[in-house]
């Protein structure tokens, strides 16, 4: 079976991210660092384990994405999925319909 594709293997597309704001968890141990030193040498909190919390907060952002593989489902040949590592360096799989040609495409997504 052939499909097409928008985008080809080594192709810098833009993908939107939406990052959960963090925080760590109240500890007495290590004053909410998620660390200890001792005798010189760092340790995460035996406590906490450095442990966090989301705040209910989100950061959305635009990212490039080298896209390094390409799948479409056999089934339904409209379900194509890139392969590939962002800017930010996790290797990711996104939706061909989440996949942008420019930053600024991504970012105008947003305001949709």
């Amino acid at each position: 079976m052939q499909f097409n594709t928008l985008y080809d293997v080594e192709a810098t597309v833009w993908v939107v991210t939406h990052k959960p704001g963090m925080t760590r968890v109240p500890c007495s141990i290590c004053s909410s660092t998620g660390v200890v030193t001792l005798e010189g040498e760092t340790l995460q909190c035996p406590k906490c384990r450095g442990a966090r919390v989301t705040t209910g907060e989100s950061t959305t952002a635009a990212l490039s994405l080298v896209v390094e593989r390409i799948v479409c489902n056999h089934e339904a040949a409209t379900r194509i999925r890139y392969f590939g590592t962002r800017e930010d360096g996790k290797h990711v799989t996104v939706e061909e319909s989440e996949v942008f040609a420019t930053k600024q495409l991504a970012e105008e997504s947003l305001e949709t």
